[in-house]
C-alpha cells in the first residue's frame, strides 16, 4: 500500500490525491473486515483493483490536460501558410531580371554617402517593403546581408539571362515541425535561345515564437546545380 502511494504521488505531483488520510480510513476498513472473517483477501483485491484504476484514471487525464496546454503554448505551424510564403519568395528571387530591382541598385542616382559610407535607402526601403512582411526582423536582415535579395538578377541580368521559375517542390519536415526544404525548377535562357532549367535547391527555418509562426528567421540556399557559376563564367 505505501508503496503505492509513492507511485501515485510521483504521477500526479505536489498535489497527491491519494491523502494519507484517505488511506488510513482504506486500511481501517480492511482491518474491520478481517477481523469480521468476511472474505478478506477477495475484499482487500477490490479495494487494491479500485485503487489502481483511480490512479490510472487521474494520470491519463493529467497527461492529456498536460499534452493540451503544451500544444496551446506551441501551436503547431500553418503548413498552408508557410509554404505559400516560401513559394512567394522562390517567385520574387527567380523570375527576373527584375528591371525596378536592377534600376535601385546601378543607378548612382540613389545612392548617398553617410558618414563615409556608401548607402542605398531606397533599395533598403525596396528589399524591407517587398520581403519584409515574409520575415522576421532578424531573418530579413540576415538574409540581405547573404543574399541581397538581388543575387540571381544581378548574375542573370549582367549575363543578359532571362529566369523563369517552372514549379518548386516545398516538404516539410514532419520531426522539426519549422523547418522545410525546397527544390525550384528553374527556366534560364538568352533572347530568343534555347531554355535550359536548373534545380536550385535550400532550407527555410520559420520563427519559433509565439505570434511569429508565419514568420521566415532563416532563408538559406544550398545547391543550385551551378546555375550561378554558369551566369558568372558568361560574364567573364
Amino acid at each position: 500500500m505505501n508503496n503505492l502511494k509513492k507511485r501515485f504521488d510521483n504521477f500526479v505531483g505536489n498535489e497527491p490525491r491519494f491523502t494519507v488520510s484517505l488511506e488510513d480510513r482504506i486500511v481501517n476498513e480492511l482491518s474491520t473486515l478481517d477481523k469480521k472473517k468476511k472474505r478478506p483477501s477477495n475484499l482487500r483485491v477490490s479495494f487494491l483493483v479500485a485503487i489502481f484504476i483511480s490512479v490510472a484514471a487521474v494520470f491519463i487525464l493529467s497527461m492529456v490536460t498536460d499534452t493540451a496546454k503544451l500544444n496551446q503554448a506551441h501551436p503547431k505551424p500553418d503548413t498552408d501558410s508557410n509554404t505559400t510564403a516560401i513559394q512567394k519568395i522562390l517567385e520574387l528571387e527567380l523570375n527576373g531580371p527584375n528591371e525596378e530591382l536592377m534600376d535601385l541598385l546601378w543607378n548612382p542616382k540613389y545612392r548617398t554617402i553617410v558618414n563615409n559610407k556608401e548607402e542605398n535607402q531606397e533599395l533598403d526601403k525596396y528589399l524591407t517593403e517587398v520581403y519584409g512582411p515574409y520575415f522576421t526582423e532578424n531573418g530579413l536582415h540576415t538574409f540581405i546581408n547573404a543574399y541581397g535579395g538581388t543575387q540571381y538578377h544581378t548574375f542573370a541580368s549582367n549575363a543578359g539571362y532571362i529566369l523563369s521559375l517552372k514549379e518548386a517542390t516545398i516538404e516539410h519536415n514532419e520531426k522539426i515541425p519549422y523547418r522545410y526544404t525546397f527544390i525550384a525548377k528553374v527556366g534560364y535562357r538568352k533572347n530568343g535561345g534555347e531554355e535550359k532549367i536548373a534545380n536550385v535547391e535550400g532550407d527555410v527555418s520559420f520563427s519559433t515564437k509565439t505570434g511569429e509562426e508565419d514568420k521566415i528567421t532563416k532563408f538559406q540556399y544550398m545547391n543550385d546545380n551551378g546555375l550561378l557559376n554558369f551566369l558568372s563564367e558568361i560574364n567573364n
